[in-house]
């Protein structure tokens, strides 16, 4: 018996994510021990009877390499002999095959399956919930447009897909560009950040449809207003796509299009951000060589964005490497006490927020992430320190603006609640070198007091619900997974009942998950956590539990209305004790 309680046979059958045992391991077998980044092993997970082993091949990109057992007839990349080593994936730098080939064949040499397996059996850390696993453990597409497309897709409440997939509509360069999508209509549905009015079909956290419900509408102009007061209009142009378009193509429709937005008055010198969506990219449409002919005449600078996850990733990198850079090396030593703040929104929360900064004299020099200007961007070197708010949605961009900075920074805990709060401002002041004084932190905490009691007294009678799939219990155990919110820690603390429903492929593991998830709670606290394996014992679960609400971001939530339950999003949560006490 292994140290974590599984043997070879045990293994059988399941999905079991590696350690860092795991990692250091296999990345030697396979002879990437001593590579330079980016080519190390990532992941490493036991997939019912084999080993697959996720490897860096580009900042961007990984390569899934398996080892399994040897079968009469059987061709792959590595072949021993009582073992195969394949991959999928292309473009892989035939330097690193060539490494791979030679180094693996040598340490795996007459290794056997089950010999293989022990390596990770022994692995103090195998199973554990929240270990990074290869792209494709999980059972479903490893596409950015994956939440319908999969078996236990009924059980998708948190849209990871879609989140990923939005990743560039999460913030807001309408100060930079003007915007064409060459797409459906229909897709604009899920841009919620998009300067037009439409109705999204889910509650992306970035948003702010449930907390400016009751507040005076506000028209939509698709930006801020100029300098001379003008609001900026016609931000975005669409080429609304129909059957026909899609069958045949139209390159005439991209020509009136670029021709109407290249030859308009531009009198804040915005430069044109065309997105080239999924549905012509799927049909192949020749949709670049146009753009290259107006990039070639147009007085307006002319950017040309695909869906793939590396150009998502790298379209603001001239802005948040080189351009920040610049910045940084002319700017003069930054005053004491000034910090910028990285992926806080300008919003109502936001500007609380400053004020309590403000409060323990600490200066604002800029916000960065929603909002992406060069102002802002050129500002960031005027400070003593960067705050950054933890979300994996930006990670890339966070790592671009971290990239060779002069300004130290640091990732707190985000402030949601009353105690992460005075932890958050605790933890900026101790990296400017002071400490919280407690009068003044009393000071400015007692006003709030009483309705904080209040409001946790009245959340004490009521539950809530988070269903999540087995594989997706980072969501619980890593707040930057969850837009920087600490789930369990801030409903907890608010006082609300919490049920956890787990979608397990294989009951067997239903006890560990469960146990995983429990110990994330206090000790003591209201809170229960189930199992179900089908989508009738899912219905049946949302209807025996007592919560009153589920957390789901798909706005028309049809499991949910059939069952009698509300639901809620992590839009319903802000920061700062202000935003608590709305919460």
């Amino acid at each position: 018996m292994a140290r974590t309680g599984y043997t070879v046979g045990s293994m059988k059958g399941r999905r079991l994510a590696g350690g860092e045992v795991s990692l250091i391991r296999f990345g030697y077998l396979l002879g990437l021990d001593a590579t330079p980044e980016p080519y190390k092993a990532k992941s490493v997970a036991w997939v019912a009877d084999h080993v697959q082993i996720s490897v860096g091949v580009s900042n961007t990109r990984e390569v899934v390499f398996s080892i399994t057992a040897r079968k009469p007839e059987e061709r792959a990349f590595v072949e021993l002999e009582h073992v195969l080593v394949s991959y999928r994936g292309k473009e892989i730098p035939e330097q690193l095959m060539r490494l791979i080939k030679a180094r693996a064949t040598r340490r795996l040499g007459p290794a056997r399956m089950d010999q293989i397996a022990e390596f990770l059996s022994s692995d103090p850390q195998l199973g554990e919930a929240g270990l990074a696993t290869p792209l494709d453990v999980k059972g479903r597409p490893n596409n950015q447009l994956d939440t319908w497309g999969a078996v236990g897709a009924w059980a998708d409440f948190f849209a990871g897909g879609e989140m990923a997939r939005g990743q560039l509509d999460s913030i807001d360069p309408t100060k930079l560009f003007s915007f064409i999508q060459h797409c459906d209509n229909e897709c604009l549905l899920v841009n919620p950040c998009g300067p037009a009015p439409l109705v999204s079909l889910v509650d992306f956290p970035w948003g702010n449809r449930v907390r400016t419900i009751g507040d005076k509408p506000v028209p939509r102009t698709g930006g801020n207003e100029r300098p001379d007061g003008q609001p900026q209009v016609g931000e975005m142009m669409t080429t609304d796509l129909n059957e026909q378009d899609v069958i045949r193509g139209n390159p005439k429709k991209i020509r009136d299009i670029l021709e109407a937005a290249t030859s308009r008055p531009n009198p804040d010198n915005k430069i044109i951000f065309f997105s080239n969506t999924c549905v012509p990219t799927v049909t192949g449409e020749d949709v670049e060589s146009v753009v290259r002919e107006f990039q070639k005449t147009s007085e307006v600078p002319l950017l040309y964005l695909t869906v793939t996850p590396k150009a998502m990733t790298d379209v603001f990198r001239d802005l948040l490497v080189n351009r920040r850079k610049r910045s940084e090396q002319e700017a003069p030593p930054p005053p004491p006490r000034t910090v910028n703040l990285i992926g806080y929104a300008s919003d109502k929360p936001g500007i609380e927020v400053d004020a309590l900064l403000t409060h323990f004299g600490v200066q604002i020099n800029t916000h960065l992430l929603p909002d992406l200007d060069v102002e802002g961007l050129e500002k960031l070197a005027h400070a003593g320190l960067s705050v950054f708010r933890p979300n994996q949605v930006w990670q890339n961009y966070y790592e671009q603006l971290q990239d060779g900075t002069r300004t130290p920074y640091i990732t707190p805990t985000s402030p949601f609640g009353w105690g992460l709060t005075r932890k958050w401002i605790g933890d900026i002041l101790g990296a400017l070198g002071d400490t919280v004084d407690e009068a003044q932190w009393q000071a400015y905490a007692a006003p709030f007091a009483p309705e904080w009691e209040r409001v946790k007294a009245r959340a004490a009678g009521h539950r809530l619900g988070m269903i999540i799939r087995a594989e997706e219990i980072f969501y619980l155990s890593d707040p930057g997974q969850a837009w920087g919110i600490p789930l369990i820690e801030t409903l907890q603390e608010a006082g609300f009942g919490l049920d956890i429903m787990l979608y397990v492929d294989d009951l067997a593991n239903a006890k560990t998950l469960s146990d995983t998830i429990t110990k994330l709670f206090t000790p003591g606290s209201p809170h229960e956590v189930h199992a179900f394996h089908t989508l009738e014992a899912m219905n049946g679960r949302l209807m025996q539990t007592k919560c009153e609400a589920v957390l789901t971001h798909h706005f028309f939530d049809w499991r949910l209305s059939a069952t009698g339950k509300n639901r809620f999003a992590l839009q319903h949560f802000e920061m700062g004790i202000p935003g608590a006490i709305r919460t």
